[in-house]
């Protein structure tokens, strides 16, 4: 945003420290001793000592004013802090009756009147403000006087920016008018316009105060030059076709800030600060200086997971988010786990041709042994992301799966499969924190057509999942979550799907309570999978404290063998409860599940930690 002009700010700093002034207003005969006093008073306040008092506040009946007038006093500020000499105490007290009278004013109350007695009979010692509020004196017809006075900016009317004739004649408002006309006036195209010199009176005759306002609007800015500064790895080429505007173009403070915005979208920089010319240029555009602050550009992380049904697992990743100077990410990441061993890399471009899209490159080789299958598989893959709108984004790209599968049921033999696909991939998240959100949603729609490069197979994968939080209260803090998931594969027979591509439920990403891919078709206790699928979870999250939380939760649904949600297994529904740790990354989260409608086959409870809320 475009920093207050410095006459703006010396006239708000001025009405701010007014008050202040008015405290250190001491005779010089008095402030040697004063100071003694006061020196005395910090000894006395040092060792515990000191007068106790007591502080009343009389004839105020308005409650917010009362509370002003409390909240200004050093008497009322410091009464724990116990004078060590009477004459402190007056000194407070005296000081405080113009610290009130200021507060008064500000609120309207220019014929207010405070007094102060000080009772030293009284045990506490008693310290009494009486005041008298007065009249509240209001608006007359504000004037608003433009500078130059053929200026093409056309101010509100008073009422608009909060100064409506008949209101209180109050201070802030009068601040916030100001603020507001220059924010005004920048958005009209006059970037340099500043406050002049306002010209109040008070009119104690009629009661109100004839307000006149000046704004210095300068003339219409258009974009000036971009000049970077404070990058190390950065390439500056790249800042400054990330400018969203030409030199020449109409000034507009919206596109500054949406500009500062975008640039901290990149996870660049920890600050971009976007500073204006004092002046325009003779061909009337004003530069810009933009100081950034780059962040470590390099990271490795790891993290560790436990499921009963999976055993423990581990993930290590590498990642380098301005690999060229251009804010490209690379990524190498390495999984395991006793049933899953997966390495892959990545690659994401940014602003590919267009400043809405990126690039996406990806790269991985996996092995999995389930008890559905043993898979190795190498994957490649690359897509275009566009950004529809604000968190919304549709992926669309090539991908080529070769794999060696080898089913847990039927006859055991190895398949080979050689696979192009083209994912289509829509993504929109309203929630407000990727692993711990309380608030919008998330819906994901994939749609995946695959081809054999072998044979002539082929079939056509769909899935949809939406998930939404809702903020039930804050004190008590709890948030009420759900999901649902639903699948489907058309065009082929389940034996022709690989094994690997079906449907399964079941585990802690599915249906908690029940083993990894346990629900659905089976053969002779051996998941088969399906051909679509159904579920759902329902979680209600506490926080008991900043740090510790628990949730209970329900998960239930089932795979079906045809792509109509009919055949297989019936559905299945898990429930149990958790505990989560509140970190800073997230919460770290325990759950255990029981099955509620099980088989005889299946285990009691499954246990899983992981970091992050489960969806």
């Amino acid at each position: 945003m475009t920093p207050l002009p410095r006459a703006r700010r010396r006239r708000a700093a001025g009405w701010m420290v007014l008050p202040c002034l008015m405290l250190s207003a001491c005779s010089g005969g008095e402030e040697s001793s004063l100071a003694q006093d006061i020196d005395a008073d910090a000894s006395a306040s040092e060792r515990g000592g000191g007068i106790a008092y007591t502080v009343d506040l009389r004839g105020v009946a308005d409650e917010s004013l009362a509370g002003l007038l409390r909240s200004v006093a050093s008497t009322e500020r410091q009464i724990e802090q116990p004078p060590s000499t009477i004459t402190v105490l007056r000194n407070r007290a005296d000081t405080d009756v113009q610290t009130m009278l200021s507060a008064l004013r500000s609120e309207g109350y220019y014929d207010g009147r405070v007094t102060q007695t000080v009772d030293e009979s009284a045990q506490p010692v008693r310290v009494v403000f009486d005041v008298e509020p007065g009249p509240l004196y209001r608006f007359a017809p504000v004037d608003i006087e433009l500078a130059p006075a053929d200026s093409l900016f056309r101010p509100p009317a008073p009422a608009e920016i909060g100064l409506e004739t008949g209101s209180p004649a109050r201070s802030q408002p009068i601040l916030d008018a100001e603020s507001d006309l220059v924010r005004r006036a920048q958005a009209g195209g006059f970037a340099l316009a500043q406050i002049g010199d306002r010209t109040a009176m008070v009119q104690r005759s009629t009661q109100e105060m004839d307000l006149t306002l000046r704004l210095d609007t300068g003339q219409p800015a258009k974009f000036g030059s971009v000049t970077f500064e404070g990058m190390t790895d950065v390439n500056e080429d790249f800042l400054q076709s990330r400018v969203t505007w030409q030199p020449g173009d109409p000034y507009d403070p919206e596109e500054v800030t949406e500009f500062r915005r975008k640039l901290l979208d990149t996870n660049l920089f920890t600050a971009v600060q976007i500073i204006p010319a004092e002046t325009l240029t003779e061909q009337g555009e004003l530069p810009f200086r933009i100081r950034v602050t780059e962040r470590l550009h390099r990271s490795v992380g790891a993290g560790v997971r436990y499921r009963s049904d999976e055993g423990p697992g581990a993930n290590v990743f590498w990642e380098n988010r301005n690999l060229f100077g251009n804010g490209e990410r690379f990524r190498v990441e390495v999984d395991g786990s006793p049933i899953s061993q997966m390495v892959a890399g990545s690659y994401r471009e940014p602003f590919f041709w267009r400043e809405d899209q990126s690039l996406l490159l990806d790269a991985g080789l996996r092995n999995e042994d389930t008890d559905a299958y043993s898979s190795t598989s190498i994957t490649v893959a690359g897509a275009i992301e566009r950004e529809l709108a604000e968190n919304m984004f549709l992926t669309a790209g090539p991908r080529y799966r070769l794999a060696s599968i080898e089913e847990k049921t039927g006859e055991e033999d190895d398949s080979y499969f050689n696979l192009l696909s083209f994912p289509v991939n829509f993504r929109w998240d309203t929630s407000d924190d990727l692993f711990d959100p309380t608030r919008g949603g998330r819906l994901d729609i994939m749609t995946q057509p695959y081809a054999s490069l072998t044979d002539n197979a082929a079939f056509w994968r769909n899935q949809a999942s939406y998930a939404r939080y809702y903020q039930i209260s804050s004190s008590p803090w709890f948030v009420l979550a759900g999901r649902v998931m639903a699948g489907t594969i058309d065009g082929a027979d389940v034996e022709n799907v690989p094994a690997d591509e079906r449907y399964y439920a079941g585990g802690g990403g599915s249906i908690r309570g029940y083993a990894f891919q346990a629900v659905g078709p089976q053969d002779d206790g051996d998941p088969e999978g399906g051909l679509s699928l159904l579920t759902g979870s329902l979680e209600l999250r506490n926080r008991f404290t900043d740090t510790i939380g628990g949730a209970l939760f329900v998960d239930g649904g089932t795979a079906y063998s045809d792509s109509m949600f009919q055949g297989g297994d019936e559905p299945r529904f898990g429930a149990g409860f958790g505990v989560r740790y509140i970190t800073p990354i997230g919460p770290l989260r325990a759950d255990l599940a029981f099955p509620v409608n099980g088989r005889d086959n299946d285990d009691a409870f499954q246990f899983y930690v992981s970091l992050g809320q489960a969806f």
